[in-house]
């Protein structure tokens, strides 16, 4: 009887061990069969990116392909303020960030406080500015710079031009935005780049943002660039470009001519003032105009200054203004003084003051 109870013990315990054998099979199988599932979903997730608070960027992962966490922005807030752009995009900055203003070439923007400018134009631009990174600071401090050229051609098909380069180029990221800055049009070009090192085979990127607009003849472009892939921080920095009021030159003067030199437009003017002793319906001997400096100014003329005849009021291409100035037969246009507007040595606008 004993020996009967000690069988069906051992039986008993047999039939255990065998069972927890088929539930841990069973288990790593279901493990395993689960991980290849897994690796198959990682294998199926798209390739597209979420863009972070901070700037950077996430991917979808395994098993549900659903975009990673964006990873937490710690330390204390930093104090900003508000800037509204010409552009109308309103931008939160820090508030130690600097202005950098230059009124003869009406702009401004804003800048962190680490970043020194020197001057930096050369002979293809009027005027730039560039930024020095001290060897001693954080690699990914920012490259900022600006340049104002004169436009070649009219300021519409500079842009187009612009546009149509930035389309093509490959980059891992690349935006092209049509924007204006206050009236003027421009063109926003966001981008990150991927250059391998030509030791070791290592892959950095770079993240670049791009203003191009253009006013009063001139060319403006802006640009911010910094290591890695976050866009933020620069796209701060743009958008704070802005155009200020430049009160213009406003004279009166006698064209004596017009001329074509290097691809560019000028006038010769004699400058005029309005007899103190003229009154409208008077009779003057000495005339409605005096010249009290016969000295003659060479200033050059924009392509798009809007030019104006008088008597009625009527507004004239430059080719027909040429035309009066160039031919040989008489016009009384050549002796009227003409109302002049200079914005940086440039002349904006011929209005002519028709005197009977």
């Amino acid at each position: 009887m004993k020996k009967q109870n000690q069988k069906g013990f051992v039986s008993a315990v047999l039939l255990v061990i065998l069972g927890v054998i088929i539930v841990g099979g069973g288990s790593v199988y279901i493990i395993s069969q689960k991980d290849v599932i897994n690796n198959i979903k990682n294998l199926a997730c798209t390739e597209e990116a979420k863009l972070c608070p901070d700037g950077s960027a996430v991917g979808r992962i395994a098993p549900d392909c659903e975009f990673a966490e964006c990873p937490e922005i710690s330390g204390a807030e930093e104090e900003t303020t508000s800037v509204e752009s010409d552009s109308g995009v309103v931008t939160n900055i820090p508030s130690d960030w600097k202005t950098y203003r230059n009124e003869e070439y009406g702009f401004e923007f804003k800048y962190p406080k680490e970043i020194t400018f020197s001057q930096s134009s050369t002979f293809r631009n009027v005027f730039g500015i560039s930024s020095w990174i001290n060897q001693n600071s954080d690699e990914n401090k920012h490259n900022v710079g600006l340049s104002i050229s004169l436009l070649n051609k009219s300021g519409e098909q500079t842009l187009k031009d612009t546009k149509n380069l930035a389309d093509r180029q490959a980059d891992k990221l690349n935006i092209v935005q049509e924007i204006k800055i206050g009236k003027n049009p421009a063109i926003k070009h966001s981008s990150v780049r991927l250059t391998v090192s030509d030791m070791g085979g290592g892959v950095s990127s770079t993240a670049t943002v791009a203003l191009s607009t253009f006013k009063n003849n001139y060319l403006y472009s802006f640009y911010c660039s910094q290591n890695g892939d976050n866009l933020e921080s620069c796209d701060k920095i743009i958008s704070t470009f802005k155009f200020i009021d430049i009160e213009p030159e406003k004279h009166t003067g006698l064209i004596k001519k017009v001329y074509e030199k290097d691809g560019k437009i000028y006038l010769d003017i004699d400058y005029v003032e309005l007899n103190p002793h003229f009154y409208p319906g008077g009779n003057c001997e000495e005339g409605v105009y005096q010249n009290n400096n016969p000295k003659i100014r060479t200033i050059e003329v924009s392509p798009d200054a809007e030019i104006f005849l008088d008597a009625p009021l009527t507004s004239i291409t430059f080719l027909k203004f040429q035309e009066i100035f160039t031919s040989d037969s008489y016009s009384i246009h050549k002796s009227n003084p003409w109302k002049i507007i200079i914005i940086n040595n440039i002349i904006i606008n011929l209005t002519e003051k028709f005197v009977s």
